[in-house]
């Protein structure tokens, strides 16, 4: 095994989102009339970052929905507008599209539910990096049926950074294209049952938190994650909120066993409430296709706080950095490491210092997903 160091600091996996430090939803808007649209546009991510894949299926999160009559309702999926703009915009034109023919008896059609489209009218072909665009629409409203879907709030002090790239939620509203300043929660299923996404997209169903302190009845929650090669690592991170005087410390373990620890002191935290934490040490070594975990052990009775987004299916994990090897874990008092939960990740990861060469060898090459990896 030979592994190459990184000039400068190394990657951070996954790097945090430019999302509010209290994950939440924010909606793209209100459809309440024909004219009205709302579209995730996006380049399309393939798992192995090259090739094709035809896309069957489309998956996202509603927000209010209104459907007391029996109203009409297209998901389709579009070329880009090339000759409006800016904004990016869809073209106008659907393609492939999904038909709720009924909204009052379509049972998945419901208010903050993770909705899941049948086949579309047909199969998409798109290239890895490809530009698309899924609008949402009525065809025909009724009574006061409305349309809202959902996407993870960006603070003002970053919004700006999810108005400059190509990855966009939009609301057209009054006639006006306008982008919404989010980040964009949608999730591709393709022909071949696997699942893609939008580059800097965040497919999720739900968020959510646990706090907990060194006597509570679960006393250490954990990123549990696997990468398919030799690599080094020289610091970890969490999205977490230490209360007032919850010291805790952050443990990189291999099993049970201790790889690094660092001790944080709530009175040396930047502010009270949640924080993008990170700390640093003396890169320690970590084998292929071995569990690590990223665990937050409080060492005080006073309660921090560690924030999680849920999916719908444990595949769905497939289109995050780790897989579905990157899930939430936790233990009692030093004990046995609890089975994970499947479906659900928190916000944490690694920053890798190196990382094997001979990346060739072994079972599978090597592919990248999202900034993480994984093997074909």
């Amino acid at each position: 095994m030979s592994i190459v160091q990184f000039t400068g600091p190394g990657p951070l996996l996954p790097y945090p989102l430019s999302m509010g430090v209290n994950p939440s939803f924010t909606s793209l808007g209100t459809l309440s009339n024909t004219t009205d649209k709302l579209s995730f546009v996006g380049r399309v991510h393939i798992q192995g970052s090259t090739g094709s894949k035809d896309i069957r299926k489309v998956h996202f999160l509603t927000g209010t929905i209104v459907k007391a009559s029996a109203s009409v309702v297209q998901i389709s999926l579009q070329d880009i507008d090339l000759t409006a703009g800016p904004v990016i915009r869809p073209d106008g034109v659907v393609d492939q599209s999904y038909t709720i023919a009924d909204t009052s008896t379509e049972a998945g059609w419901a208010s903050d539910t993770w909705f899941t489209t049948g086949n579309l009218s047909s199969d998409r072909t798109v290239t890895h990096g490809d530009l698309l665009a899924i609008v949402l629409e009525f065809t025909t409203r009724n009574g006061s049926d409305t349309i809202t879907a959902k996407g993870l709030t960006s603070p003002s002090a970053t919004s700006a950074f999810t108005s400059q790239h190509q990855n966009a939620c939009l609301s057209f509203l009054s006639s006006v294209w306008a982008n919404v300043g989010i980040i964009c929660n949608i999730l591709l299923e393709f022909s071949d049952g696997t699942f893609g996404s939008f580059a800097m997209n965040h497919p999720c169903s739900a968020v959510g938190s646990v706090a907990y302190g060194s006597t509570s009845g679960t006393d250490e929650y954990c990123l549990e994650y696997q990468l398919p090669f030799a690599h080094e690592v020289d610091g970890i991170w969490g999205l977490v909120s230490p209360t007032g005087g919850a010291n805790f410390d952050m443990v990189l373990y291999e099993g049970t066993t201790v790889k690094a620890s660092v001790s944080i002191d709530a009175n040396a935290v930047l502010a009270t409430g949640n924080r993008h934490i990170e700390v640093i040490f003396p890169k320690v070594p970590c084998l292929a296709n071995t569990t690590y975990r990223v665990a937050f052990k409080p060492t005080t009775a006073n309660l921090i706080t560690l924030h999680y987004f849920d999916v719908a299916a444990a595949g769905h994990l497939s289109a995050h950095t780790f897989g579905t090897s990157g899930v939430l874990g936790s233990r009692v008092d030093g004990g046995a490491w609890n089975a994970p939960t499947a479906t659900r990740k928190p916000f944490a990861g690694i920053r890798m210092s190196g990382v094997e060469t001979n990346l060739g060898i072994g079972s599978g090459t090597m592919q990248n997903i999202e900034g993480g990896f994984t093997r074909a």
